[in-house]
């Protein structure tokens, strides 16, 4: 059974009070902060039981308050980005904080990454399970109604780390919520993730402008180097400037459509990524209807991170379970749309296991 342990994680000069939670089951070690409800590490056993921690970060929290690509952070209100800042309701246009261009990305200048949420420990299933709650007030970065959500993270005996958001409003609003862990499967600080292997259970991605920005068109991913519909080596296609959507973000970062046989409430495979090196594979199920791979090619920190490694491009990926970016402007995208009275539920499993 899973037992957590708390620690501070305090700035230097103390002036952020935050705190870290380690969730242990004996074998695999997840640690989590209330600043962001980050993820600061993932310790897992390598195919020789080593343990190594797959998830990029950093040991104190001063290097999380720089430009760090939102380093295993909590995103929202808005996971993404919202094209020229701004959506509407019921016939009323609300503006947001242009912080990419002159688009809205990730929830916006102060979104809930950069939030010290409230804690607490509660019993689950699998043992000791860490909740984290958090009010987004009424209009906060220009998004309307009083949010109320929680995170719940457990770690099951099977090394399944599962991330379960709940939120409810009091004016109808639109939400999507995500974790932004960059993935290393050969450890933390081991550099290039390009000799991983991917698979996504998609046949479908949404097609982005020069900004990344959906234009409203979904392709067929077959015979395009989004296919990933079998294993792929990311250094297939990664450097791939042929096909223009990759040379936009030097690398993928792109929303793929999840191939869902049920409705939207069923936890379903979206993601297998394997380092042959470490033999760890990772096993990602979600019961949203999108997944953006992101291969880390604007990732530039100054910061040193683990083991005194300063992360560049492609030292990661992430895999960010999602609705599609921009849905609040296009009415055949997914439904963002949360009403008073609704509740807004989404679970995502990050299985961690080897392979020889």
């Amino acid at each position: 059974m899973t037992n957590i342990t708390i620690a501070p994680f305090c700035s230097a000069d103390n002036s952020v009070q935050a705190k870290k939670y380690t969730l242990d089951n004996g074998k695999a070690q997840v640690t989590v902060s209330d600043y962001g409800a980050t993820i600061l590490s993932i310790v897992v056993p390598d195919k020789n039981g080593n343990p190594t921690d797959v998830a990029l970060g950093f040991d104190t929290l001063d290097g999380y308050f720089g430009d760090v690509g939102y380093m295993g952070a909590t995103i929202g209100r808005y996971a993404n980005r919202i094209r020229c800042a701004k959506f509407a309701l019921d016939g009323k246009e609300y503006p947001l904080y242009a912080n990419d261009g002159k688009n809205h990305l990730h929830g916006g200048k102060v979104g809930f990454d950069k939030y010290i949420w409230d804690a607490e420990v509660v019993e689950g299933i699998t043992g000791e399970e860490l909740k984290l709650s958090l009010v987004s007030p009424d209009m906060d970065e220009g998004y309307p109604g009083e949010l109320k959500l929680s995170l719940t993270y457990s770690l099951s005996d099977k090394n399944e780390m599962t991330l379960r958001y709940t939120a409810v409003t009091n004016k109808k609003t639109v939400i999507n919520l995500t974790n932004h862990c960059y993935y290393n499967l050969k450890g933390a600080a081991a550099g290039d993730v390009t000799d991983h292997t991917v698979w996504l259970n998609s046949k479908f991605s949404t097609v982005g402008d020069a900004e990344l920005m959906p234009t409203g068109e979904i392709i067929s991913v077959k015979g395009t180097p989004l296919d990933f519909t079998s294993e792929v080596l990311l250094s297939e296609h990664i450097h791939d400037t042929n096909y223009p959507s990759i040379g936009y973000g030097k690398g993928y970062d792109h929303n793929f459509i999840i191939d869902k046989k049920g409705d939207l409430s069923d936890v379903e495979s979206v993601a297998v990524v394997k380092s042959a090196k470490s033999g760890i594979v990772m096993t990602v199920s979600s019961n949203q209807p999108a997944v953006q791979l992101y291969t880390a090619g604007c990732l530039n920190v100054a910061y040193p991170g683990k083991c005194g490694k300063v992360y560049g491009q492609h030292d990661a990926l992430c895999l960010e379970t999602q609705m599609y970016p921009d849905s609040p402007n296009f009415a055949h995208f997914t439904n963002t749309v949360l009403n008073p009275g609704e509740q807004y539920n989404h679970v995502t499993t990050y299985a961690f296991s080897v392979e020889a």
